[in-house]
């Protein structure tokens, strides 16, 4: 036995160094069953999703001309993912196939360390299984997958520092320490929120191993040297006159919320309730599981209990008055399936012209979301409960510090956007932290014989996948279809991208102006003008040039890409 704080510390409570037993297969099988669905949806396809196109951008002028320099549109550091996508656009040129490719190695890479991560913390090989394909196949996720947004690189980085971080808390290994900082500092200059791990690392080696002067050093050099590189890196961008112009918007959201009470008290109780209703709805498979063993003692769940019912009260009486179901955040998550819808008769003027999943399907995610944030809120609840006895500081036991470690992990990422709020797709790095937290907090009261708790989280799981490949698909269809059309209209060398209003995508990429002004009866992504213009419907007052049809699946109809001409 080793000691800590004057307590032994069983050696089976440290992180193996081993792959665990089965590991190889498990990860084998979960590779090829997400690959096999990467058929269906077939990736392929050189243009920009969503917001990509300004970081393809970066990563083209970094290949042509040896320089970084972001776009304007850009709110983030981005070298590694600039670095990251240029290393894959090396072999074959710039392509956004080649980016795509780049997020899709990471993505895999990410889902595999969160089987490894359960497998350390807890005993089950069916929960790890089923977690990794929770994040796998979570809408958003595997959405941007298929993207070459920041997103998926930034949670794998994440994840990735995790990893060593939580075997340097349990094993106290320099190698882990320095593999994590390495992670967190790639992380940090991917998303300046990569600072969440490094810094719940440091709360959580103070809290089990005490202040004395090696945990206080160990502690705190890796957020020192992830904020020193983050500000060395923006200190750099601003003396050189690449700092994007959009770089500090939400650094100044964040401050004016803080320094205004109005605006910060009820932003927090509206941000937090969507926050667990996607997370509760993303986390429901492992929840289901796991969360009704979290507080197993009677006075624990009396309070799980009491928690959970005051969150789903407070969040039907907030749904009924202000926003209606599920989704509510927007961006990725739509209505009409997965987006965004962003050409201007859908995204701009709001038409009807893409047919809805329909109430009885969004009712039912509704009810999931509502029924996963209150077990979130009950097993918190009862958590704190049953362990604020030993969760004064230097008293974390250690087969409580994975759970503490990536709940803390999560909890801090998700800080800055419960204050000001942001788009979906923001919850997603805080989903990996979120399932092994629950996790390992559960283990010792895990029931494997739950036989009906485990058919009710496959079949959970089983709603994800599709909605999750099927809406992916779709999405990329249309998509497709779009640019076919775009590349039609500007093969004759008649008609320019000046001309098009192309969707948010087409016109970022080709007229994106950090100085652009918007023009009135036009839609505010710089358009110079709109003689022509993509819908997914005719338009009054407009003639049809041509019609591109798509195959759509989730809801089954055939839709369309329309040229129209003023």
């Amino acid at each position: 036995m080793s000691m800590v704080n004057g307590r032994p510390v069983a050696a089976e409570a440290r992180l193996p160094a081993r792959i665990p037993k089965g590991a190889i297969r498990d990860m084998l099988l979960l590779a090829l069953f997400w690959v096999a669905s990467l058929f269906l949806v077939n990736p392929l396809g050189d243009f920009p999703l969503n917001d990509d196109w300004s970081f393809g951008l970066a990563v083209k002028h970094l290949l042509q001309t040896g320089d970084f320099r972001p776009t304007g549109w850009t709110s983030m550091p981005l070298i590694t993912q600039t670095l990251w996508g240029a290393l894959f656009c090396l072999p074959g040129g710039f392509s956004f196939n080649a980016l795509r490719f780049s997020t899709l190695v990471l993505s895999l890479c990410s889902l595999l360390a969160v089987y490894l991560l359960v497998r350390q913390v807890h005993p089950s090989r069916l929960l790890a299984a089923i977690a990794a394909l929770t994040v796998a196949f979570n809408p958003i996720y595997y959405a941007l997958s298929n993207t070459f947004m920041t997103d998926v690189p930034f949670t794998a980085l994440l994840v990735a520092a995790a990893f060593f971080f939580f075997r340097c808390l349990q094993a106290d290994s320099d190698f882990a320490l320095l593999c994590g900082l390495a992670c967190a500092v790639a992380a940090t200059l991917c998303r300046q929120l990569g600072l969440a791990v490094p810094m719940a690392f440091a709360a959580c080696l103070l809290w089990s191993r005490g202040c004395a002067g090696r945990w206080v050093i160990r502690a705190f050099v890796p957020p020192a040297v992830c904020l020193g590189a983050l500000l060395t890196f923006q200190h750099w961008l601003k003396v050189t006159g690449r700092l994007p112009a959009l770089y500090s918007l939400q650094n100044g959201e964040l401050l004016s919320a803080l320094c205004t009470p109005k605006r910060l008290v009820p932003g927090l109780a509206k941000h937090i309730g969507t926050a667990l209703l996607y997370l509760g709805w993303f986390s429901l498979p492992v929840a289901v599981l796991v969360l009704p063993a979290a507080a197993p003692a009677r006075r624990g769940r009396r309070v799980s209990l009491i928690a959970g019912c005051v969150f789903v009260l407070c969040s039907i009486i907030i749904l009924i008055l202000t926003r209606g179901p599920m989704p509510t955040a927007g961006n990725i998550v739509l209505a009409q399936g997965i987006g965004p819808l962003s050409l201007r008769d859908v995204h701009i003027l709001n038409l009807p012209h893409v047919p809805a999943l329909g109430r009885g399907f969004w009712l039912a995610v509704t009810v999931a979301s509502l029924l996963g944030g209150a077990l979130l809120v009950g097993a918190a609840a009862g958590t704190v409960a049953r362990l604020w006895p030993s969760l004064v500081p230097a008293r974390i036991q250690a087969d409580q510090t994975a759970g503490v470690f990536f709940l803390l992990c999560a909890g801090i990422y998700l800080s800055p956007i419960l204050v000001i709020g942001g788009w979906d797709r923001y919850y997603i790095p805080a989903l990996p932290f979120l399932l092994v937290g629950l996790a390992g907090l559960t283990t010792a009261s895990w029931h494997p014989q739950a036989r009906a708790r485990v058919a009710l989280a496959a079949l959970l799981l089983a709603s994800l996948y599709l909605y999750a490949v099927l809406g992916t698909r779709d999405y990329l269809a249309w998509n497709r279809v779009r640019w076919t059309a775009l590349n039609d209209l500007l093969a004759g060398g008649k008609v320019t991208a000046a001309d098009v209003d192309g969707g948010f995508e087409f016109n970022g990429w080709y007229l994106y102006d950090p100085a652009y002004q918007e023009k009135p009866g036009k839609s505010w992504y710089w358009v110079d003008r709109d003689t022509y213009l993509l819908t997914f419907a005719e338009m009054p007052g407009m003639v049809t040039v041509k019609e591109y049809p798509y195959s759509h699946w989730l809801p089954p109809y055939t839709g369309k890409i329309v040229v129209l001409k003023q």
